[in-house]
């Protein structure tokens, strides 16, 4: 009788692209800087009126500030998620999210620090450029964050391809023959590879605005899902002309 190799299979009639419609994160994140990005806007007008008149600080500034301060630590929130949800498996990537994350923290408080020095201090016009001086930082790290979170994506995908496609460079009859096992898991890695691959990807074409871009992410996707099942019909029928049973054919019996 011949030996009986474990092979994890892709499981049939269950498509890896998901049908949710959920937006993509770089989508999630500008949709939140876009809320804030009108804060900080009406913020830094205000203070520049204000500064060029020498003015007392009005009631309305801390409740404006404020607004900022709610809308940055939103956005600090949801990118700390996305970074520990999704980043940690690629520590470079990773840390320059979380490293982007801390400009913005540190940016708010250096926006909470200027309001309550113009409200101590004599010197107003001084107080007041310190605070456009800190909407502008909170603005410049902001869009450095989204731009890490834009890049991160593709990074990601980028990189999942090139690891499905060194994994699918190994699978050939030599390391079948020396052996069969081996074949076996790394067939099984790769349609993994391409299965994660194609939900990022279609994830990607379904936050994606521009619709010619959306259409080569979506076909994108729609071809990794498709080559992944091929790996596992195409190792099965290998084995089977070997002598070896596929998976699903044994569990059916």
């Amino acid at each position: 009788m011949s030996q009986q190799y474990k092979y994890p299979t892709f499981e049939p009639g269950k498509s890896v692209v998901s049908d949710r419609g959920e937006p993509n994160i770089g989508q999630l994140v500008s949709d939140i800087i876009d809320s804030l990005t009108d804060s900080i806007s009406q913020l830094i007008i205000l203070a520049i009126i204000l500064q060029e008149r020498n003015a007392e600080v009005p009631a309305g500034l801390p409740p404006a500030a404020q607004e900022v301060v709610k809308a940055s630590h939103n956005l600090v929130n949801v990118a700390t998620r996305i970074a520990d949800g999704d980043y940690k498996p690629w520590p470079d990537i990773y840390q320059e999210m979380i490293d982007s994350i801390e400009g913005v923290r540190l940016s708010i408080e250096s926006l909470g620090t200027s309001v309550t020095n113009l409200q101590k201090t004599t010197d107003r016009r001084t107080g007041w450029g310190q605070l456009v001086d800190s909407c502008k930082r909170i603005a410049q790290e902001t869009i450095k964050l989204l731009e890490i979170v834009y890049e991160a994506e593709l990074k990601r995908i980028m990189r999942l391809a090139k690891e499905a496609n060194d994994l699918l460079m190994g699978l050939n009859s030599d390391v079948y023959e020396a052996n069969p096992q081996f074949f076996c898991d790394d067939a099984g890695k790769a349609a993994s590879k391409l299965n994660e691959l194609a939900h990022f990807l279609d994830k990607r074409a379904k936050g994606e605005k521009q619709q010619l871009l959306k259409q080569k992410f979506q076909d994108a996707a729609d071809g990794a899902a498709k080559n992944s099942k091929d790996i596992i019909d195409k190792a099965n029928k290998l084995l089977a002309l070997n002598g070896q049973e596929p998976p699903e054919e044994k569990k059916a019996k």
